[in-house]
């Protein structure tokens, strides 16, 4: 069949390799107890799920030829090198043997839907670089006219027993993903940095908080380390100042219905426009509207961010 342009099959080959990796982590869970020591794990594996994807989402890897794609991914010494770690990772992640042999990992057989209920909680920081790629290599796929193949033909689930052990799977992996991210230029390592930071900026403040104890153990990644300290800090100053905004408003409110007095029935009738008042057509300051900034309107310009100090 003729290659379709911008496309070869070496580049959707290359596309469906990374698919199968990123496949290969949605097996890989806590076991039956989430135990904080066993989030932990996961998280620090999320981390290095986040660079990967990140990573392939920068140099393009699920894009065509002049659509995006960087000119590493071209360079045949280079390529054969990304397939040779892209297929390490792999193999890292599906080995059963291996798996439970130098991991010490359990298989739990679990029911499709089962698995991706569990998977949902495991995608804390990688969740936004893993829809990208999805809707990525689904458009690369659907403009080569390929159908997608399953790269783990076992669907089961691996349930970390051993925390040490789990910590050396862990290094591994970042061994590979190191070798990856190093293969690219400066330019494109610091665009990974900034996407990772970017998908950590979004997390919630108890999430952050479980990155930031992930991070910390394990004495690596100081530019996101610190970009997580950043966005707790920017989150609690911003929660803080909506908390006094609302007081605020709540006091406001309480005061203005304290102080408005019984409304009196008005004995004259209702004028109608045909008998308004004619200094309407030249009003006075009497009828002008009153322009004082309320303690309400200024608490409202708050939110806005209206109020230029």
């Amino acid at each position: 069949m003729a290659e379709i342009a911008g496309l070869s099959a070496g580049i959707i080959s290359l596309a469906s390799l990374f698919s199968n990796c990123v496949d290969a982590f949605a097996y890989v869970k806590a076991g039956q107890s989430l135990e904080r020591d066993f989030e932990i794990l996961l998280v620090k594996l999320d981390v290095e799920k986040t660079r990967l994807f990140s990573w392939g989402n920068v140099v393009g890897i699920a894009r065509a030829l002049n659509n995006g794609r960087h000119a590493i991914l071209d360079d045949p010494a280079t390529e054969a090198t990304i397939r040779s770690v892209l297929e390490s990772i792999r193999l890292l992640l599906t080995d059963s043997e291996r798996l439970q042999r130098k991991y010490a990992v359990e298989e739990l057989s679990e029911p499709a839907a089962q698995i991706a209920t569990d998977i949902r909680q495991q995608n804390l920081i990688s969740g936004t670089s893993l829809s990208i790629f999805r809707r990525s290599y689904k458009r690369l796929c659907n403009r080569a006219r390929h159908q997608p193949q399953i790269g783990i033909t076992k669907r089961v689930s691996w349930a970390i027993r051993d925390r040490e052990k789990f910590n050396k799977l862990i290094g591994d992996l970042r061994g590979f993903v190191d070798g990856l991210v190093d293969l690219a230029p400066i330019a494109i390592q610091s665009a990974v940095e900034r996407a990772i930071e970017d998908d950590v900026s979004s997390l919630r403040v108890e999430d952050l908080n479980l990155v930031e104890e992930a991070l910390s153990s394990q004495g690596r990644y100081q530019a996101l380390s610190d970009a997580v300290s950043d966005a707790i800090q920017a989150k609690i100053e911003g929660g803080t100042i909506d908390q006094w905004l609302n007081n605020q408003e709540v006091e406001y409110e309480q005061a203005s219905q304290q102080s408005q007095p019984e409304p009196r029935p008005d004995p004259t009738p209702a004028k109608t426009p045909r008998n308004l008042p004619r200094k309407l057509n030249n009003p006075s300051p009497t009828y002008l509207p009153d322009l004082t900034l309320t303690p309400f309107c200024f608490i409202q310009a708050c939110r806005k961010g209206s109020i230029v100090s």
